[in-house]
């Protein structure tokens, strides 16, 4: 995980600046957007507007001009649920970026060794799975089907956060329904640190759950990791390197369009 390191402490990939002129209005609609499609479910205007401590008038005007546009669209109940555009910009974005194709010869390899294989990458300190499949389950139901998770609990979000300056950000706590929990000691900063310093993250979950996470790219566009569980301390420098392997796989992959 020896990757370039972005230039701020932000929970995204790559450092973020405020442009000169940011258009708020702008940057508050996309946020009204991933807050409804977060939801998991069809929501009304007002609920929007209490979750993100907005005036219900500001946030219903924004969710009417995108559903005018495409990206959501009204149920019976008068509630809004993604549109057609959305769909259409999620299916554009997924082949411009190239990543998942990239990525699944390689996944296929790792999960062929029993473990549980992932790809995502990270924004404001949770961790979006592209691919999440544990030993048994289908490829179909690997792809996109993981719920936003939090970093502190993902090799993936800590092998990213590693890969850039400074101290992590604030992480949101982990939803109720986390089956693992991480065994004591493990707090954000000192996994970070230990990531930093061996090259890759590793993190260590009751019932002998093991993790082990590295960067994909220079600077990183995502994260590869695998878990299983009886990893003994001994066996992990060595699957961290078949794992690196398999990131420098991916990436070479993605550079070469294919």
């Amino acid at each position: 995980m020896s990757r370039a390191k972005s230039s701020t402490p932000e929970n995204g990939i790559h450092a973020r600046g405020l442009p000169a002129q940011p258009n708020n209005s702008l940057i508050t609609g996309i946020d009204c957007l991933q807050q409804l499609v977060g939801a998991g479910g069809p929501i009304g205007s007002r609920e929007v507007a209490r979750r993100m401590g907005l005036t219900h008038t500001r946030v219903n005007r924004i969710l009417g001009t995108l559903a005018y546009m495409g990206l959501l669209e009204r149920d019976a109940d008068r509630r809004y649920r993604p549109g057609p555009r959305l769909h259409a910009l999620a299916a554009q974005s997924m082949m411009a970026s190239g990543l998942l194709p990239a990525a699944l010869p390689t996944l296929k390899e790792l999960r062929s060794d029993g473990y549980t294989v992932a790809l995502g990458t990270i924004w404001n300190g949770q961790v979006c799975y592209l691919f999440h499949e544990r030993p048994g389950q289908s490829i179909e139901g690997a792809i996109l089907r993981h719920e936003l998770w939090p970093a502190d609990h993902s090799t993936i979000g800590v092998a990213l956060l590693a890969a850039q300056d400074g101290p992590p950000g604030p992480i949101p706590p982990a939803p109720g329904n986390v089956p693992e929990s991480l065994l004591p000691g493990q707090d954000i900063e000192t996994t970070v640190e230990a990531a930093r310093k061996r090259g890759y993250a590793v993190l260590k979950f009751e019932d002998d759950i093991v993790s082990i996470g590295t960067t994909i790219g220079h600077p990183p566009v995502a994260g590869v990791a695998i878990s299983s569980r009886h990893i003994g301390d001994n066996f992990i420098p060595d699957i961290s390197k078949r794992l690196q392997a398999a990131a420098d796989a991916i990436e070479q992959r993605l550079a070469s369009g294919g």
